[in-house]
């Protein structure tokens, strides 16, 4: 068996030093309780995120919008508090603290796009200022909360964005072109498998979930389609979220 991993230390301290170029602020599920989730359990807090995808909306707490949980961003400070912004509130906060006057704050009209078996994708988008960087995600939606296909790129922060776009739907056509599993015969179709690992929330975080073809796979399932190729050998390859496999 040969296993390469493709996200090296190096790979993660440069997503480290996004994030606190970023001021410290993470993405957070939106519908955290206020008070003592800082000792509440990871299994909890994910069992909380996608058991409810109708909740209200939290309030920006600097414009006072209602904000749902796909464009709620938790901005940490110095003395460890949250603040939970919008994404434009949490943009304004990057570029005036970083002195980047110039950055448009764009909001993109979601698209719809066809997969290679003819199934409908509705994407979403959101533009984050990390510092001099900036970081364009589209994703789906289930309800309220993040779902199914997810991309990312990140650039320097005064590159057009449109171009950034331009550049971000060619790779989501990229691999809406390509179908990993056939769901139906519950095997790999190739011998490639692309995806995305996430929290499975009926594991506590002992195992993972992964997301291939935009939709969830349990790891008790991906194991069963592999057992088909027993002997063979495999190669594991992690990658930035940013990155294209």
């Amino acid at each position: 068996m040969s296993v390469k991993i493709a996200a090296s230390d190096r790979q993660l301290l440069r997503t480290q030093m996004r994030l606190r170029g970023a001021a410290c602020c993470r993405q957070r599920a939106i519908n955290r309780v206020k008070n003592g989730t800082g000792n509440q359990h990871p299994g909890d807090r994910r069992k909380n995120q996608y058991s409810r995808h109708d909740m209200a909306h939290e309030r920006c707490e600097q414009c006072g919008n209602p904000t749902p949980p796909w464009d709620a961003i938790h901005c940490g400070s110095g003395e460890g508090s949250y603040e939970l912004l919008c994404t434009s509130c949490f943009n304004a906060r990057i570029a005036e603290s970083t002195g980047f006057t110039d950055f448009e704050n764009v909001r993109l009209d979601p698209i719809r796009m066809i997969d290679c078996e003819g199934e409908a994708h509705q994407f979403h988008f959101q533009l984050r200022l990390l510092g001099d960087r900036i970081a364009l995600d589209a994703f789906e939606l289930r309800g309220e909360l993040r779902t199914g296909y997810r991309f990312q790129l990140i650039d320097e922060a005064d590159d057009d964005v449109f171009v950034l776009l331009g550049r971000l739907v060619e790779r989501m056509r990229r691999a809406l072109s390509v179908r990993h599993i056939d769901f139906r015969e519950r095997r790999i179709i190739d011998s490639t498998v692309r995806g995305r690992i996430e929290w499975d929330e009926s594991q506590a975080g002992y195992l993972p979930l992964a997301v291939v073809d935009g939709k969830e796979v349990s790891w008790d399932d991906l194991g069963q389609m592999l057992m088909s190729m027993e002997g063979w050998q495999f190669r594991l390859d992690i990658a930035d979220p940013s990155e294209e496999l």
